[in-house]
C-alpha cells in the first residue's frame, strides 16, 4: 500500500508538469500535442485505482478469515461463515485488474480454499462426530490434533481438509448414518419397553385373551421396515448385535402374535363344539379328548401371557411360537374333523350347504335343545319364522311343534298332528319339513272339498270369504288355480258338447268372481285377511285375461298352444292312492309335482304374457334337466321372475349372492 501511494504521488508530480507543458502548448497554439499524454496519465491513475482496490480487498479478506481463525471450534457458525466468504468471492470478482495476474490467481486460490474449508466444517460441526471419526480424519489429514470446543478454528484451517473434501464429506456423512442408526435403535428400546399386550375377557370367566393394539402393529411393521434398511447402512458393522438383535425381537413379536391371534381364533370356534356340545362329542369323541388337552395348552400360554404382559418379553420366551406352532396343528386336526362330521351332516340335511359354517355350527351346538335351533328357521325355510312349540313333558324336555309362524306376512298354520322333536338335529329338521308338506298338502285336499261345498265355484262372495278363513293362504291359493283350471276345461268341454258359448261363459263367470273380490277390499278387512284377497286378485286378474285372449283367439280345446302354454294345476286322485291325491303342475308337456314349501302370507308378482314365456322356457328346462340362465339388464324381473315360478310350485328357491353369505 505505501508503494501505491508512492506512485500515486509520482502521479500528482506528473500531472502538475503536464499542466505547466500544457500552459505552453497553450500560448503557442498546439494543446494537441498534450492529448495522448492525458490518456496515458488517465489510464495510469485507474490502474492505480484498482490496484488499491485490489489490495484494499485482500487487507479486508485477511481481516476478515483471521478473524474466524481464532473462533473457538465449540462456537464456529459455519452457515454464516461460508455467507461472509461467498459474499468476499463476489466482490473479488467486481474487481477490475487483470485475472492472470499473480496477485488475482493468489486471492482467488485462497478464497476457493476457504469456499471448499467452510462446508466441511459445517459437516464436522454435527454431533455425529465421534472420537473414531475424528482419529480417520487426522489419518487422513497425516496430522494430529486434540479436537475439543477450546481448540481454534485455525488447527482445523492447519488439517487443510480442503484437500481432501470427499473423504471428509465421506467420513462425517458415515458418522451422520451411525447418529441416525443409534437414535433409531434407542428409539426402538424406548418404545417397545411400555409396549404390552391388551387383554379382553372370555365369554366371563378368567381367562384372557390377548391381542396387540392395532396402532401398535402398525408401528411394527414400520419399524421392521427401518430395522432391515439399516443391514443396507456402512455402519451396521458398529451396530451389526444391536440390530441383528432388533431383527429378531420384532420377528419374534409380528410371528407370535400372529400365530397367537389365529390360535384364539380357532378355539374360540371350537370351544363351543368340543367342551360344550353334548352332539360333537358323541360324534366325534376322540377329537373332543384330544380337544381337552389343546384346551388346556392354551390357556396355560394365555395365562403366562397374562403374567409378563410386555410383548417383548412373552414374544421372546424360547420355545413360545414352537408350542403355539404345536396347538395350531392340533387345532387344524380337530377343525379338519369337524369339517367332515358338518359334511356329513350336510349330505343328511341339504339345506345346509345354504348355510355358512358358522351358522350351521350353531345349530349342531345347540341341536340337543331344539328350542334354541327353532330361532335359526328362517335361514332354512323361505317364510317359517319358527315353529310353535309345547312341552308336554314339562320344562327341560323335549319339546313337540305344533304348528308354524309365517316369516313373510302374517300368518299361523297348525300342524293336523304334533310333531315331537325327537334324535339328532338333522333328523328332527327332515321331519320338520315332512310335517310342513304334510301340514299344507291336508289344508290344501280339505280346501278343495269345502270349496265346491260352500258353492264357492259360482257365488263370489262366499269364495271372499273362504279364502280370508283358509288355514293357510297357500292353500286357498292353490286350491284357486286348480278350480280355475278346471272352470277352463269344462268349458271346453261344454263347447264340444254341442254349447257354442261355453268359453266366453266360463271367462264371464271368472269376470264375475274377480269383481267380487274387487268388492270385498272395499270392506273393513284386517291386515292378513287383505293380504290374502290382494293376492287372489292378482292371480284372478291374469286368469281372467288368459281367458279373454282365449275367447278373442277362438280356442276351444285343451290341446291348443294358448292353453298347453299356460301353466295349470290338476288334483290328481289315483285308485290305489290312500292319501286322498296330490297336486301336480302342467305347463305344455313339463309336470312338476307341486313342493308345499310353504310361502307365508306374502305378495305374488304380477303374472303378464312374459311371464308365461318365461315360465314355458323354464319349466322346459327342467323337465330336461337343463339349466335356465335368463339373461338382460339388471332390474328387468329374471331373479323375481325365476323365485315367483318357484313360488308357483311351491319349490325352496336360494338366491346366492356375490358375497360371504347367503340369502333364500
Amino acid at each position: 500500500m505505501k508503494r501505491l501511494g508512492d506512485v500515486t504521488n509520482d502521479l500528482d508530480s506528473f500531472d502538475r508538469k503536464l499542466e505547466d507543458l500544457l500552459h505552453i502548448a497553450t500560448n503557442f497554439s498546439y494543446p494537441e500535442e498534450l492529448g495522448n499524454s492525458k490518456k496515458f496519465m488517465a489510464a495510469m491513475r485507474e490502474d492505480v485505482a484498482n490496484c488499491r482496490s485490489l489490495w484494499e480487498f485482500e487487507v479486508n479478506r485477511i481481516k476478515i478469515t483471521e478473524g474466524f481463525l481464532v473462533v473457538k471450534w465449540g462456537n464456529v457458525v459455519a452457515g454464516e461463515m461460508e455467507d461472509e466468504i461467498k459474499n468476499l468471492f463476489k466482490k473479488l470478482k467486481d474487481v477490475k485488474v487483470d485475472r492472470k495476474s499473480d496477485c488475482y490467481v493468489g486471492m482467488q486460490d485462497v478464497i476457493k480454499k476457504w469456499t471448499i474449508f467452510c462446508p466441511l466444517v459445517g459437516e464436522l460441526r454435527d454431533p455425529a462426530m465421534r472420537q473414531r471419526y475424528w482419529s480417520q480424519l487426522m489419518e487422513l489429514c497425516g496430522k494430529q490434533i486434540v479436537v475439543s470446543p477450546t481448540i481454534l478454528l485455525r488447527d482445523m484451517w492447519n488439517l487443510e481438509l480442503q484437500k481432501f473434501p470427499d473423504a471428509v464429506e465421506d467420513i462425517a456423512d458415515q458418522a451422520k448414518q451411525e447418529k441416525k442408526m443409534e437414535d433409531t435403535l434407542k428409539k426402538l428400546t424406548r418404545e417397545w419397553t411400555g409396549v404390552e399386550f391388551l387383554f379382553d375377557p372370555h365369554k366371563g370367566s378368567d381367562v384372557q385373551l390377548m391381542r396387540i393394539a392395532d396402532d401398535k402393529f402398525e408401528m411394527l411393521e414400520e419399524h421392521q421396515v427401518q430395522v432391515q434398511n439399516m443391514f443396507a447402512s456402512r455402519s451396521l458393522t458398529t451396530f451389526e448385535k444391536e440390530v441383528l438383535m432388533w431383527q429378531k425381537t420384532l420377528a419374534n413379536v409380528a410371528e407370535v402374535s400372529l400365530l397367537l391371534s389365529e390360535v384364539q381364533r380357532s378355539w374360540i370356534f371350537l370351544e363351543d363344539l368340543f367342551i360344550y356340545s353334548d352332539e360333537v362329542k358323541k360324534e366325534l369323541p376322540e377329537d373332543s379328548d384330544k380337544f381337552v388337552g389343546i384346551d388346556m395348552d392354551v390357556k396355560e400360554i394365555l395365562k403366562q401371557g397374562l403374567d409378563i404382559k410386555t410383548a417383548t418379553q412373552f414374544c421372546g420366551i424360547g420355545n413360545i411360537f414352537q408350542r403355539l406352532e404345536k396347538v395350531q396343528s392340533a387345532l387344524e386336526m380337530c377343525q379338519k374333523a369337524l369339517n367332515e362330521f358338518m359334511d356329513s351332516k350336510r349330505r343328511s340335511f341339504p339345506r345346509f350347504y345354504f348355510r355358512s359354517s358358522q351358522d350351521l355350527l350353531d345349530v349342531l351346538s345347540n341341536g340337543n335343545q331344539p328350542e334354541k335351533v327353532v330361532p335359526q328357521f328362517p335361514k332354512f325355510f323361505i317364510a317359517i319364522d319358527s315353529y310353535t312349540l309345547e312341552f308336554p313333558d314339562g320344562p327341560g324336555t323335549r319339546p313337540s311343534a305344533v304348528g308354524m309362524n309365517a316369516c313373510v306376512g302374517k300368518e299361523y298354520v297348525p300342524f293336523p298332528e304334533h310333531l315331537p322333536l325327537l334324535g339328532k338335529v338333522e333328523v328332527y329338521l327332515d321331519k320338520c319339513i315332512e310335517w310342513m308338506n304334510k301340514a299344507l298338502k291336508h289344508f290344501a285336499k280339505t280346501d278343495i272339498v269345502r270349496y265346491y261345498d260352500e258353492g264357492c265355484d259360482k257365488d263370489g262372495a262366499q269364495r271372499g270369504k273362504f279364502i280370508c278363513d283358509g288355514q293357510a293362504a297357500q292353500c286357498a291359493l292353490l286350491v284357486q288355480l286348480i278350480t280355475w283350471v278346471k272352470l277352463v276345461e269344462q268349458s271346453f268341454d261344454q263347447f264340444e258338447g254341442g254349447k257354442e258359448t261355453a268359453v266366453y261363459d266360463g271367462w264371464q263367470v271368472q269376470h264375475h268372481l274377480l269383481l267380487a273380490l274387487i268388492v270385498l277390499t272395499m270392506t273393513d278387512l284386517n291386515m292378513p285377511n287383505r293380504m290374502k284377497i290382494m293376492c287372489a286378485i292378482t292371480l284372478d286378474a291374469h286368469n281372467r285375461d288368459t281367458q279373454e285372449r282365449l275367447h278373442n283367439e277362438k280356442v276351444t280345446t285343451k290341446d291348443a298352444f294358448q292353453w298347453v302354454s299356460m301353466l295349470k294345476c290338476y288334483w290328481i286322485e289315483e285308485e290305489d292312492d290312500a292319501s286322498g291325491g296330490d297336486a301336480s303342475m302342467q305347463i305344455a308337456d313339463a309336470k312338476l309335482r307341486y313342493g308345499y314349501e310353504y310361502l307365508g302370507n306374502g305378495p305374488r308378482l304380477v303374472v303378464t304374457p312374459l311371464t308365461d314365456r318365461i315360465y314355458v322356457t323354464a319349466t322346459q328346462a327342467l323337465r330336461l334337466c337343463m339349466g335356465c340362465a335368463p339373461a338382460g339388464p339388471a332390474g328387468t324381473g329374471k331373479t323375481e321372475s325365476t323365485k315367483d315360478l318357484a313360488n308357483a310350485v311351491a319349490k325352496a328357491c336360494y338366491v346366492i349372492n356375490a358375497v360371504r353369505r347367503w340369502t333364500t
